[in-house]
């Protein structure tokens, strides 16, 4: 598994909630998180920063924190 795209399908697959989901989390549209995951385009830090956080206070994406980008 190489670059960040891998990771995010992985842990939206886990988490079991769609690209249009995990885009609206993260602000963008469904196909740039599906171009972020597919290695087609890089995320940007905003992006990365806002599905971090998602998991403060939403119970689905609890387990999006921050440290799981670094």
């Amino acid at each position: 598994m190489t670059g960040i795209g891998p990771r995010l399908k992985k842990e939206r697959l886990r988490l079991k909630i769609s690209q249009s989901a995990l885009g609206a989390i993260g602000g963008v549209e469904t196909n740039a998180q599906g171009n972020y995951e597919n290695g087609v385009r890089s995320p940007r830090a905003d992006y990365l920063s806002r599905i971090a956080d998602a998991g403060c206070g939403c119970r689905r994406q609890r387990h999006l924190r921050r440290h799981w980008f670094q």
